[in-house]
């Protein structure tokens, strides 16, 4: 569903001039005109919210605790980043959106916005495995490194490229979260830490799941 124009002055305006019989597009001065339709009729532009429906995999993950907008779209790019890396997907293929908006956001939506999907989203509740990959993934492309195995703690994570400061087209940044460059910084503490926890707890949380998952089919 498309509200209206982000840069918009009143948010409570939704909807585009739209005519209603010929589905032409108009601007806003379109809708104060008194013109004449073509056949003579007086019907003219009117707001309209344009909607699609469609059918794709998604995947919504909570926040716990207190997040701030910027760490949150730091982390947004992160898991999109190595989502799509680990299971060789386009920039185009997985979508990510801070839910319920990027003001005050609790959740993170994820769905495969290719026709028929990939099906690494449903990887990542079937398999622990997975998501270990999408977390170890994404801190790589953070330029983050490591002596011997993952370590547990953020402040251990070895700077792989001090050149990159908040970030660069060779890791979070690129032509799909623009308007969010501003707001992006891999070297968030708090980043770096739920990459980590995601890491080291996928076992306990997929076997959480799907022990959920199995007590509930044998309730059924």
């Amino acid at each position: 569903m498309n509200l209206g124009r982000r840069r918009r002055e009143n948010k409570n305006d939704i909807g585009f001039p739209i005519h209603p019989t010929n589905g032409q597009w108009g601007g806003e001065k379109d809708l104060r005109g008194d013109a004449a339709d073509d056949d003579g009729s007086e019907v003219g532009f009117v707001k309209i919210t344009p909607y699609v429906q469609d059918r794709k995999n998604a995947l919504l993950v909570r926040f716990l605790g207190d997040w701030q907008p910027q760490q949150l779209v730091s982390v947004k790019s992160a898991i999109k980043r190595g989502i799509e890396v680990a299971f060789q997907l386009d920039g185009s293929e997985i979508a990510a959106e801070l839910m319920p908006n990027e003001e005050s956001a609790t959740a993170l939506l994820l769905y495969e916005s290719a026709e028929g999907g990939a099906g690494a989203l449903s990887r990542l509740v079937e398999s622990a495995s997975a998501l270990q990959a999408v977390a170890k993934t994404a801190l790589e492309i953070c330029h983050w490194s490591w002596e011997g195995a993952l370590p547990a703690l953020e402040a251990q994570l070895l700077n792989a490229d001090p050149e990159c400061e908040a970030g660069c087209y060779r890791c979070l940044l690129g032509y799909h979260n623009q308007r969010d460059h501003d707001l992006i910084d891999r070297q968030l503490p708090e980043l770096k830490q739920w990459l980590l926890d995601l890491f080291w707890r996928a076992v306990s949380w997929w076997a959480r799941a799907a022990w959920t998952g199995a007590a509930r089919s044998s309730s059924d």
